[in-house]
């Protein structure tokens, strides 16, 4: 058989690259502990069970359903953060979303920040659980956006350090 035709069948001669050390996927471990991804899942469990634990706080009335508002956005967050680390190629983008959804949920909820401070201090508020529900969601997505950004800074500063030493 020609050869030319046999490599056009075949394919290339060269084998693949390897993958890098790790798991079986071409992952390593670091990927898969990055803090931004971890942050991501564990934001995602706090406001799921924060909207949960609120929905049984107020008696799971049908009419109460917006306490489960901070579960819908923890689904949305638990479910970034896994595809997250599933998909190392997609982390960059998918954890920009989720910083973005963040922000989103915070500019939402941040009047409920400055009531549930009203409740704490003893004042009187029109709907004490909600405002502590807003509170809670609202501090949890700023930090989660706080810890982002220090990430963010952090790989910028690494990556700009890597190009000086290849130079």
């Amino acid at each position: 058989m020609n050869k030319g035709l046999e490599k056009s069948i075949l394919g290339s001669a060269r084998p693949p690259p390897p993958r890098p050390a790790g798991t079986a996927s071409g992952t390593t471990r670091s990927d898969l502990r990055s803090p931004v991804t971890k942050n991501t899942i564990l934001l995602g469990l706090l406001l799921t069970i924060l909207g949960t634990g609120t929905y049984a706080l107020v008696g799971f009335l049908p009419e109460r359903w917006t306490a489960l508002v901070p579960a819908f956005f923890g689904v949305g967050f638990l479910g970034m953060g896994l595809v997250a680390q599933r998909r190392p190629a997609w982390r960059r983008p998918v954890v920009m979303g989720a910083t973005a959804l963040a922000l989103v949920a915070f500019v939402g909820t941040a009047p409920g920040l400055v009531q549930a401070l009203s409740v704490l201090v003893g004042a009187e508020v029109a709907r004490p659980v909600a405002a502590m529900e807003q509170g809670i969601m609202a501090a949890l997505c700023l930090g989660y956006i706080g810890r982002a950004a220090v990430c963010y800074a952090d790989a910028r500063r690494l990556r700009a350090s890597a190009v000086r030493v290849r130079n």
